[in-house]
């Protein structure tokens, strides 16, 4: 069993871009920019480290409810066995 879902999460993350997932979750482009930072940053932000730059807490917020949503979205597609762009529609 996990090698299946490991077989098929590695196709998933082949076939989705960052950019179509941002899509496909209606992320707004600050959002985007965001959750294109190098880990590091992101990961200071999610402690609540300050971070240069950053202009709210709401921000950051959205960016983990984002996150869930996409972890969400992924283990559905893996577990269903379904190709992103019909889970995503």
């Amino acid at each position: 069993m996990a090698s299946k879902i490991h077989e098929q999460y590695g196709r998933l993350a082949k076939a989705v871009r960052l950019s179509d997932v941002l899509d496909a979750l209606h992320i707004s482009s600050a959002a985007a920019a965001e959750l294109k930072k190098p880990s590091w940053e992101l990961f200071a932000r999610i402690a609540g480290v300050p971070t240069p730059g950053v202009e709210s807490q709401a921000l950051t917020v959205k960016l983990l409810q984002e996150r869930e949503n996409l972890r969400a979205w992924v283990a559905r597609s893996v577990m269903e066995g379904l190709p992103p762009q019909q889970t995503a529609a």
